[in-house]
């Protein structure tokens, strides 16, 4: 899939760019950073990210800009990336020192080439696509959530789900681990995994057996709630043995006091 790109000064002098959309990991990799190998193209859809091809020898696909644009001045460029899936039908354009350009829709059909593009893709010899995993985090109260391509991992907050020092479910658990129920159902994995994490205040001889009890009481709410047959629930405490922020204030610590609910990406 070819992108083509304008880039247009409309200030008042020269504008340098003749480095500006160049991948700084392709330059340590023997490329160039005086191309547009920094574009990319996320596929939010998915979470990947695709950046240029590149011939095995190194070469970008993509264009090499001019060093300066005068004002006013303008220049095209072209960048070769893997082709997403095909029901995927828009993208959200990235590059360096520039705000991403979201929701651009994907065309059919053939691109005339810039006079620049002299690289033909389906004669090349390219390297492997370079394609990389994206992995996203939605921070909350309650419950916060880290998603990559593959796995969802929904945090829920302990303090929510429990009474102090205690592993019995309160009311408001239940409306939260409805709604993970309903991800769990949209999934089509087979394995769920609990567990039940603590900060590090009190003794781990305390904590390690309660968010055990934590994590298996709320593995055994989530079987009653999942409508889908077929999925084995796991269940484990770990005490305050994988923080995910410091413990040395108290946003952290109420982060650190959770319970994980892990399973295939719906």
């Amino acid at each position: 899939m070819t992108g083509r790109f304008k880039v247009v000064n409309d200030g008042q002098t020269a504008m340098n760019i003749g480095t500006s959309f160049g991948d700084i990991s392709s330059d340590r990799e023997g490329g160039s950073l005086s191309t547009v190998s920094g574009f990319g193209l996320l596929d939010a859809r998915n979470n990947k990210m695709y950046q240029p091809l590149r011939t095995t020898d190194g070469q970008c696909l993509c264009s090499s800009p001019p060093g300066t644009l005068p004002p006013g001045g303008s220049a095209e460029f072209y960048a070769v990336f893997p082709a997403p899936p095909a029901d995927v039908s828009q993208v959200t354009v990235t590059m360096p020192n520039g705000m991403p350009f979201q929701e651009v829709p994907i065309g059919q059909g053939p691109v005339q080439p810039l006079p620049d593009q002299t690289v033909d893709p389906a004669g090349a010899q390219l390297a492997p696509p370079r394609v990389l995993q994206v992995h996203s985090v939605a921070e909350g109260i309650e419950q916060s959530v880290d998603e990559d391509a593959d796995n969802r991992n929904v945090r829920l907050s302990a303090d929510v789900l429990f009474a102090v020092n205690k592993a019995d479910l309160t009311p408001r658990a239940d409306a939260l681990l409805r709604e993970v129920a309903q991800q769990i159902d949209a999934s089509k994995g087979t394995t769920v995994k609990v567990d039940g994490h603590a900060d590090n205040t009190g003794n781990d001889a305390i904590n390690q057996p309660l968010s055990q009890r934590r994590a298996q009481n709320v593995a055994d709410r989530l079987k009653g709630l999942v409508t889908r047959q077929g999925i084995t629930f796991q269940a484990a405490g770990h005490g305050s043995s994988q923080p995910v922020a410091d413990n040395n204030s108290e946003e952290g610590r109420r982060k650190n006091r959770r319970v994980a609910v892990s399973f295939p990406r719906p």
